[in-house]
């Protein structure tokens, strides 16, 4: 490509012709055409784009970065390389983007552009914008035994502690110097140091909220340490937080204490927070404590309790350990995902659910076919899936979810979306069209019959050839041309 190579030259679609605005459709190019366009750009920064353009676009870049498809990192990465050698803005904005990163994705494209050395961990400025409460998924990915030397001057050590619902370890980094360090640790003279330089810890709005969060972690030194020394009244909310944490000797000293108050209506507030938490011997606890209680209030919790009709938690923690083994590659995963691993089986069920679907359209906009697979072995066909497919052109994919009878509520919606995703794809092929009109995807015709057309209600919509025209895939029009009925 000569340098100023003028933009009508570049074999694109009219649809993505533009000068910053093209920024905005870097997502819907092939790899060759994003390497294209960045090429353009790099070329032509000087020519056409003022200074503050030039930052909306690399912005715009940074931005798309947190959704880009696996098969275009390789051209962000060059972007980024190239960029960052011909314009000193980007010094700004790496500051910037390298913050995006850590609170978006947990650091997992960060990770990504380390290890194609575009940034260097040690000059990362963490002291900058880290959260008081780091991610064990930013330590995890980058492999963190140890506190790497910019982190020295915020003082945090890296902690393992049983998470109190499942007590399994969890990789945690904190700062020293933080009251939810002392009581994880349960170590009450550092507690009672930390709280000895801030008066306004020990307010009586605070007390609560401290008493709380030991009884959530199950921090029975400190929780005694704070009863004895102050008259709390225990609510509600305290007896719940103590159940997460699971100390039963905890649980019981919050249950004396509010034995007289607790009537049958506020015990069986307690009983989803046992569920929910796995917390069976603490149910059977309260339920032993509270002979009187009606059987309209308990046997519904039994019957979860001992049938476990919903997701079994071994189940999940196979799928959830494969799904961030395969995030490791794959850094748009959403990161809430990973938090269902501490969702409840019964209560939560439905979102976990909604997650893994989302991973299953993650791998079907990436191509694996593979990990897809292992999860529509386990889960419901996710239609979604089906337009990440199309989206990128994927017919293998596309072929593979027809194939296991998509003839749910909703399929037709989906068809039809799917049939209007090809179509207005300016890179999608004669091939997968074809495919999705001869084995049924929900279309119908116009007068004519010639031209299938996407009907709202009893509304005619625009006809398929005419979105097809305006992006401009002479393979398209031509099936759509021919189709007859």
């Amino acid at each position: 490509m000569n340098e100023y190579q003028p933009i009508s030259e570049i074999k694109l679609p009219a649809k993505l012709i533009g000068d910053v605005e093209m920024a905005n459709n870097l997502d819907n190019l092939s790899s060759e055409n994003l390497k294209e366009v960045s090429d353009y750009f790099i070329l032509n920064f000087d020519s056409f784009l003022s200074s503050n353009e030039r930052l909306r676009f690399l912005s715009s870049i940074i931005n798309k970065s947190f959704s880009i498809r696996a098969s275009h990192r390789d051209c962000y990465v060059e972007l980024f390389k190239r960029v960052q050698m011909s314009i000193h803005e980007f010094d700004r904005l790496k500051v910037n983007y390298i913050k995006q990163s850590l609170w978006e994705d947990k650091g997992r494209l960060l990770r990504f552009l380390v290890d194609a050395n575009v940034i260097r961990l040690e000059e990362i400025p963490f002291h900058n914008f880290m959260p008081r409460r780091t991610s064990k998924y930013f330590f995890d990915i980058f492999d963190l035994d140890t506190v790497p030397d910019n982190f020295d001057m915020l003082e945090i050590e890296i902690k393992y502690y049983k998470d109190p619902k499942y007590n399994e370890i969890i990789h945690f980094g904190y700062y020293k110097d933080t009251i939810e360090y002392a009581i994880i640790t349960d170590n009450v003279d550092r507690f009672l140091e930390i709280v000895g330089h801030d008066e306004k810890l020990l307010s009586l709005e605070k007390i609560p909220e401290l008493l709380n969060l030991a009884a959530f972690y199950g921090s029975l030194t400190i929780f005694k340490h704070l009863l004895v020394k102050y008259e709390i009244d225990f609510s509600l909310d305290t007896f719940k937080e103590a159940i997460k944490g699971g100390n039963l000797e905890l649980i019981s000293i919050v249950y004396e204490k509010m034995q007289d108050e607790l009537n049958e209506s506020k015990i069986s507030e307690l009983f989803p927070i046992c569920i929910k938490y796995h917390r069976n011997q603490i149910f059977d606890w309260i339920v032993s404590q509270n002979n009187n209680l009606s059987k309209k209030i308990i046997e519904p919790y039994f019957i979860v309790n001992k049938k476990r009709k919903a997701l079994d938690h071994s189940e999940i923690q196979e799928v959830m350990h494969s799904i961030e083994e395969y995030s490791i590659m794959n850094r748009n995963i959403p990161s809430t995902i990973f938090s269902i691993k501490y969702k409840n089986e019964y209560d939560d069920s439905h979102e976990f659910l909604t997650h893994i679907k989302k991973t299953m359209i993650i791998a079907a906009e990436n191509g694996d076919i593979n990990f897809l697979k292992f999860l529509t072995r386990k889960f419901q066909p996710n239609l979604g899936a089906l337009m990440g497919a199309v989206h990128n052109n994927n017919i293998e994919i596309v072929k593979y979810l027809h194939s296991l009878g998509l003839d749910i509520c909703g399929v037709y919606l989906y068809y039809r979306q799917a049939f209007v995703e090809a179509v207005s794809n300016p890179f999608c092929s004669k091939e997968l069209v074809e495919y999705l009109l001869e084995n049924n995807v929900s279309t119908t015709f116009n007068e004519d019959r010639e031209t299938p057309y996407i009907r709202k209600g009893d509304r005619k919509m625009r006809t398929l050839l005419d979105i097809a025209r305006d992006y401009g895939n002479t393979d398209v029009i031509e099936v759509l041309s021919r189709k007859k009925t």
